[in-house]
């Protein structure tokens, strides 16, 4: 990948940004560090369907060429954003993305996971100029989790990191779903149960939606408990007669 042209972008890439709770309305460069995400979550579609499993990196040398260029050709972005299928991959290559982003000096965010990183790490981001996180943690219910979204995330680190990130002054912003197969009322309680103990910046929640191509379409096949368009009508279903 780092013999690939950089990306071509022009003028209208002032017009695209989707973080404004960590950066507010100014013009947020969009990147990527990395290509593909290891873990096999039965809802996400990118690896199951692109990129197979297979993570592959752009070096900081790359990363630092293509944000020199673009800042000099369009000088007027506040922020940087990477919107990487799992940005923090490990420790050695946030920590070398971290090298390059601090000679820059502008605030930062990504698309991470919570369960990847030394605390070390994450004071490293902080000090690099990140403001905030996106995370992935979909279920309050451990079993759902690891039998049906396959997320492989064990909910103690989300307890335990979440105030730590947030003790750096890095925002979290959590995403949740609900309404997967097999799925509970009380398991999607004890998502509502979670958000409200741990304490987060922002939250996203939505219905399942399962995808064509992806494993939670198979098992939903089989289940027949939603349709690809009944993600939101579902949860709001469960809004006003369970939670």
């Amino acid at each position: 990948m780092n013999q690939a042209p950089r990306p071509i972008r022009n003028s209208d890439i002032y017009n695209y940004f989707d973080v404004g709770y960590f950066h507010g309305d100014g013009p947020t460069l969009q990147m990527w560090s990395s290509r593909g995400c290891p873990f096999k979550c039965s809802f996400c579609t990118w690896p199951q369907s692109m990129t197979l499993n297979k993570v592959r990196y752009y070096s900081a040398d790359y990363i630092r060429h293509d944000i020199e260029k673009t800042l000099q050709k369009y000088p007027d972005f506040k922020a940087i954003y990477f919107d990487d299928d799992t940005f923090n991959m490990g420790d050695q290559h946030v920590l070398s993305v971290c090298e390059v982003l601090k000679d820059f000096k502008l605030p930062w965010s990504a698309m991470c996971r919570i369960d990847t990183l030394k605390e070390s790490t994450w004071e490293a981001m902080a000090k690099s100029g990140c403001i905030g996180v996106k995370v992935g943690v979909e279920s309050g219910s451990q079993r759902i989790l690891d039998d049906v979204i396959h997320k492989n995330l064990n909910l103690n680190d989300v307890y335990h990191f979440v105030p730590i990130i947030r003790s750096l002054g890095i925002k979290v912003h959590g995403t949740f779903m609900y309404g997967n197969p097999t799925e509970t009322p009380e398991e999607m309680k004890l998502t509502r149960d979670l958000i409200q103990k741990v304490g987060f910046d922002h939250i996203q929640e939505s219905g399942a939606a399962p995808l064509a191509g992806t494993k939670l379409w198979n098992l939903n096949e089989k289940t027949h408990l939603l349709n690809e368009t009944d993600g939101k009508r579902y949860f709001e279903t469960l809004e006003q007669s369970y939670l």
